[in-house]
């Protein structure tokens, strides 16, 4: 009986390593992607619906990450997040 407090606490804490040693993989979520890179123009005139959208697919398709929108006027439809 006295070991079952020292028992439950190396149970627990082995139940936490699977979770704590599957994070040193590469994040694919760190990745930034620029509508810039795929065509987009803030200029406030240029429809940059097709530019986002596609930015926005080929993140999904990296597996994650950030889409930005650097400083402009945007023009832009419907889009779709993934």
């Amino acid at each position: 009986m006295k070991y079952l407090p020292g028992l439950l606490l190396i149970i627990i804490c082995s139940c936490f390593f699977p979770v704590i040693r599957a994070q040193d993989t590469f994040d694919h979520r760190d990745r930034i992607w620029y509508v810039s890179d795929f065509g987009a123009k803030g200029d406030g005139e240029t429809i940059n619906t097709t530019f986002i959208q596609q930015t926005i697919d080929a993140c999904s398709a990296a597996g994650g990450g950030t889409v930005k929108i650097t400083a402009g006027h945007y023009l832009s439809g419907t889009l779709f997040l993934k």
